[in-house]
């Protein structure tokens, strides 16, 4: 699981937890808790951080 923030809002809001489904120079794609597909530009990315769930 990763914590992603960003800059701006995607789709109204700026935190994103998922599961890091897919990697590329632009872009990154998580699968959240509910299987949605959220696709974020790396140019927006403030943070990104691996996540431990107990």
């Amino acid at each position: 699981m990763v914590q992603v923030s960003t800059y701006r809002k995607i789709d109204g809001q700026k935190d994103f937890v998922g599961e890091l489904t897919e990697e590329t120079p632009e872009v990154l794609v998580l699968a959240d808790e509910d299987g949605q597909t959220i696709e974020i530009p790396r140019d927006v990315v403030a943070k990104a951080r691996h996540t431990n769930t107990f």
